[in-house]
């Protein structure tokens, strides 16, 4: 059975705070699930096993370590499931680029191998197995538009005013490590007060990331030449993803076609809020 795994934009990401026991930052973060996606296709078997494909070999890392396969085995551990799976990926977002792409693929694992395997596991408690993977998997188990807070367990679902149309363009060879860009925040910046209004299209990791590369601060500066749309350009999460949002399809489209052609060393997608 075929499942699909959709990428998300961070419309805002302000960062709050930071816990001292453990490290990691409290955040703000308005995101957007949008129609971009990776496609899992997983059928059950009888052996207690997890066998993970990667169809389009895109990734390099051990598949133990592949949060899929982590999702998979952590499910049939706490449930006892006898049966396995075999699960065939086909990777179409990038990897590193801030579109969560990996946390997307924990979550759809869960929630399919929770349809296949009979389990009937409640939306509430899906979302806090998900949390044992990743702070910002719990997020794409409902997958709707939402303001995230404090370690991303935090998800309150919002009203959709509208349907946003995204031109996301990603570098083919500058991945952002998630744990540097928020240790360059640190480094550059001190927590002093708290913010009470927060504005989409802010970015709080954008300033240290693009100081320290200086290739994503060019390709930023020309989307927003060549799309003549400066207000509406941002990093979503730690990058390298960036996006110009539109508020019309046909613009969007105008928009696609002029990156399209001028980024040639740089995947140009096309999405829309879902």
């Amino acid at each position: 059975m075929i499942f699909l795994s959709p990428a998300k934009i961070n419309l805002s990401l302000y960062i709050t705070g930071k816990d001292k026991k453990d490290g990691y930052h409290f955040l703000n973060s308005i995101v957007d699930p949008v129609s971009l996606y990776d496609f899992l296709d997983i059928s059950v078997i009888e052996k207690q096993k997890i066998i993970l494909i990667d169809k389009f070999k895109k990734l390099k890392i051990n598949y133990k370590k592949n949060l899929i396969y982590k999702a998979a085995k952590l499910l049939q551990k706490k449930y006892n499931v006898k049966k396995g799976a075999v699960i065939k990926f086909y990777k179409y977002i990038p990897d590193g680029a801030g579109l969560g792409g990996g946390s997307s693929n924990a979550a759809t694992t869960l929630k399919a191998l929770n349809k296949l395997w009979n389990l009937k596991i409640s939306i509430k408690n899906l979302e806090k197995i998900a949390s044992q993977l990743g702070s910002d998997i719990p997020f794409f188990i409902k997958s709707k538009y939402a303001r995230i807070k404090n370690k991303g367990e935090k998800i309150n679902i919002l009203k959709r005013k509208r349907i946003y149309w995204y031109v996301i363009v990603i570098p083919k060879y500058c991945k952002i490590n998630t744990k540097f860009a928020y240790q360059w925040f640190d480094e550059d910046f001190v927590l002093t007060k708290k913010t009470t209004y927060y504005k989409i299209l802010n970015n709080d990791l954008e300033l240290p990331v693009l100081k320290r590369i200086k290739l994503l601060k060019n390709i930023k500066d020309k989307i927003i030449k060549i799309a003549d749309n400066e207000k509406n350009v941002s990093m979503s999460g730690s990058g390298s993803a960036f996006f110009s949002l539109c508020e019309t399809k046909k613009r969007a489209k105008i928009i696609f076609m002029k990156l399209k052609r001028n980024f040639k060393n740089c995947y140009v997608f096309l999405a829309h809020s879902i």
